[in-house]
């Protein structure tokens, strides 16, 4: 598998995963920022993952852009988040919404759409805005905060990987535990969802059937979803699909 860079040379993605296999996130990212920005950015949600990762390139790279998805059902806690990250730290965050407002996602589907349907909800509130996003702003690359150790359904994910649309996706923790973020965080002072002090593990948006109080015991993303056979939002399903699919 190759990726094209935008001066039409190109990466062998599995000479990629091995060659960065013992580096560090911040090694990653500078390969990364040097070798694909612009067309490069970054998808958050403001979980602990993506917290380490948007200090990891500011540190590289000042002004990058993080993009971040409000589905309108976030708790209130996320957005509070975003805006100390946008006012107290100035990072440069892209907030996308919905095509459709609550009122006719209603309407044509019902109420409570994540209760009947999470994952048609979370195409038309999550994976439809960003990929409208990727295509009007042309960017083929994307970094993002996933790790092996979150479930067992990202045991195969790699560092670099390629998806249905073509675009490169980087998970420069891929091989970082939940411990390993904790002690970047702690060590870096740094502002983080007040949410984990309060027994979530993980947190999506705010109705119970998407996001419940969790033991880091029974798994990371264990209080996602948990009356229903789901264990991701939309936008990684490809890549873990994929690779399921390989060893299936």
């Amino acid at each position: 598998m190759f990726i094209e860079k935008a001066n039409s040379s190109t990466y062998d993605l599995t000479e990629l995963n091995e060659r960065f296999i013992h580096a560090t996130p911040e090694e990653v990212l500078h390969f990364v920022i040097n070798e694909f920005y612009p067309d490069l950015s970054m998808t958050a949600s403001f979980k602990i993952s993506s917290i380490v990762l948007m200090h990891m390139i500011n540190r590289i790279k000042n002004n990058f852009p993080v993009v971040f998805i409000d589905t309108g059902f976030h708790f209130v806690e996320t957005l509070k988040l975003r805006e100390q990250l946008i006012n107290d730290f100035g990072y440069n965050i892209i907030t996308l919404h919905p095509e459709i407002s609550k009122e006719e996602l209603n309407r044509n589907y019902g109420q409570e759409l994540y209760n009947t349907d999470p994952d048609l909800c979370c195409h038309i509130n999550k994976v439809e805005p960003l990929k409208k996003y990727m295509k009007n702003s042309n960017i083929m690359n994307w970094i993002a905060g996933l790790r092996k150790d979150q479930s067992p359904s990202r045991q195969n994910v790699d560092m670099f990987m390629n998806d249905a649309d073509g675009f490169l996706r980087i998970h420069p923790l891929i091989y970082w535990t939940w411990n390993d973020v904790w002690s970047y965080i702690r060590a870096n002072k740094l502002p983080y969802l007040s949410l984990y002090d309060n027994g979530y593990t993980s947190v999506g948006c705010s109705p119970e059937s998407c996001t419940t109080k969790n033991s880091i015991e029974n798994g990371e993303r264990n209080g996602r979803w948990k009356d229903f056979y789901k264990t991701e939002c939309g936008l990684h399903n490809e890549l873990i699909n994929y690779e399921l699919n390989i060893d299936s």
